[in-house]
């Protein structure tokens, strides 16, 4: 069946099926998009560059300076 947005349900992927483009994206059946290896790479690649900035930043409020490390 499909849904609101024209998803197709998969039940053997247990995933909705989204046609974009050349593509098809998978969501999961709350319809959370689930993502490609590359896309989880760059999200923790994201994630990692922003914890670094704020340790960063608060080694140079206490007057540390990272670099020096």
């Amino acid at each position: 069946p499909d849904n609101e947005q024209g998803w197709k349900w998969s039940e053997q992927l247990q995933s909705w099926l989204q046609p974009d483009g050349s593509y098809v994206r998978f969501h999961t059946a709350d319809g959370e998009l689930r993502l490609t290896a590359e896309e989880t790479e760059r999200a923790e690649k994201e994630r990692l560059a922003a914890i670094n900035e704020r340790l960063m930043r608060k080694l140079r409020e206490l007057n540390i300076d990272p670099d020096s490390l």
